[in-house]
């Protein structure tokens, strides 16, 4: 059975308890940071399953740096990761051995996700994001974790690339046009494709 399917109406609205991440955590934007949304976005999703309801500045600052070393170890580079790269790791380095990349072909797809209880992170364009706490516009690439929706169809993220990332809200259309794979930089002719970790 598909562990993503889901019986019967979606619900209404559904908002997940997951904690927030900042790639940046103490507003240091140099490297690796400016590259760290992915691994922050994973951070995040593990958590939530672990039952985390924050992680303190220093501490998400240690599993940032430590997830960059993991991955130029074990991928040979740490920026830009695809959603299967980004799958990778986190089976690798938190040891999830079931982590899901698949295609999006419309918003059901990531609210069954969310109606089943698991996070979603969603690779995009970050300057399709349109988001207007981004420097120069937003990043080429960006990944951002769906924790929840609203009646209006509208998405509730945790948004790494920004302090004011918690609960940020974004348009269904602004966030549908803007979900891409890395896709060897083209992000905007990249699949629609989001990363589901499923609890052990």
């Amino acid at each position: 059975t598909d562990p993503l399917a889901w019986k019967g109406p979606l619900p209404r609205s559904m908002n997940l308890a997951v904690p927030f991440v900042l790639q940046a955590p103490k507003q240091n934007w140099a490297m690796p940071y400016q590259e760290a949304c992915e691994e922050a976005s994973a951070i995040m999703v593990d958590g939530y399953y672990r039952g985390r309801r924050r992680f303190p500045i220093e501490e998400q600052d240690r599993l940032i740096l430590s997830l960059v070393d993991f991955e130029k170890k074990t991928l040979g580079f740490y920026e830009d990761t695809t959603a299967t790269d980004t799958a990778r790791f986190i089976r690798g380095y938190f040891g999830w051995k079931n982590v899901l990349v698949r295609e999006v072909r419309g918003a059901d797809d990531i609210k069954r996700a969310l109606a089943n209880g698991y996070p979603v992170i969603l690779p995009a364009s970050g300057k399709a994001l349109k988001n207007p706490n981004f420097r120069n516009g937003g990043p080429k690439y960006h990944m951002v974790v769906v924790k929840g929706y609203l009646p209006d169809g509208r998405w509730i993220t945790n948004d790494p690339g920004t302090r004011h990332g918690a609960d940020y809200v974004y348009a269904n259309t602004i966030l549908m046009n803007a979900a891409h794979d890395w896709n060897k930089g083209d992000v905007l002719r990249g699949k629609r494709v989001m990363i589901v970790a499923l609890p052990e």
